[in-house]
């Protein structure tokens, strides 16, 4: 069998080998993706894989784009639509995860929370003040009688005029509702607390301890039990059709 030489590429004047980033190389992307079963996993929604993790130009951007190009039903949150900076610039926020106050369960809730509306704005279709509202009366209606269901409804009612505004808004109002309310709660119990990097090491033992007493109860507070119910609504009555992942 005849040996055929190897031959080196040679790259002429201007040729293109794609963008630099693979977010915006979609001609590429779709080109040459090759699956090496990673998308079927991904695209499964009963299976509990669901993270894309890997390092720069393993092929993530281009199992995303080829799930959006083969799915009716994908939602794309962008990161900068999170507020981020936002929340990692919170004064009050740093304040108390400096004395130690563990906001873990908050931030999980953001993200419960923030998921859980993208999935109801994209369900229906909510993007203006009158969406909005046709999806209060709808799933008034759907939810009548069920008294199970009840917190669900008192949490949409509640959340439900910002369902319609951008990602980054709701977040921030999220955030901006717990801020607030440590702020208070530490202003009733512990007058004279500034709320800063430097004011954290000046507190006394004693005011240290009533920060971090009231800090948590507060967090313990957030709305845990009516988020938990609109995570099972979504599941029990509004994504009931497997086949429309």
């Amino acid at each position: 069998m005849t040996k055929i030489a190897k031959q080196d590429f040679i790259f002429k004047k201007h040729m293109s080998v794609g963008e630099a980033d693979a977010e915006n190389d979609k001609s590429f992307l779709e080109e040459c993706f090759v699956d090496i079963g990673d998308y079927e996993i991904l695209e499964d929604t009963s299976t509990p894989q669901s993270i894309i993790l890997g390092r720069t130009g393993i092929g993530k951007s281009a199992l995303i784009e080829q799930l959006e190009k083969n799915s009716d039903r994908v939602i794309r949150i962008e990161p900068e639509e999170l507020a981020l900076r936002h929340i990692s610039n919170s004064t009050i926020l740093n304040f108390f995860e400096d004395l130690g106050v563990n906001l873990d369960i908050f931030y999980s809730l953001l993200w419960q929370h923030t998921l859980s509306v993208e999935l109801i704005k994209n369900k229906y279709n909510i993007d203006c003040a009158q969406a909005k509202t046709n999806f209060i009366d709808s799933i008034t209606a759907l939810l009548s009688g069920k008294q199970k269901k009840q917190q669900a409804l008192n949490y949409i009612e509640e959340w439900g005029d910002k369902f319609w505004v951008d990602t980054e808004t709701r977040i921030k109002e999220f955030t901006g509702k717990l801020e607030a309310s440590l702020k208070s709660s530490i202003d009733s119990n512990v007058p004279g607390v500034t709320f800063s990097g430097e004011a954290g090491a000046a507190l006394s033992e004693e005011q240290k301890s009533e920060v971090i007493h009231y800090g948590k109860k507060v967090v313990s507070s957030v709305q845990i039990e009516k988020l938990s119910k609109i995570v099972n609504l979504l599941a029990e009555d509004i994504f009931t059709d497997p086949q429309k992942k």
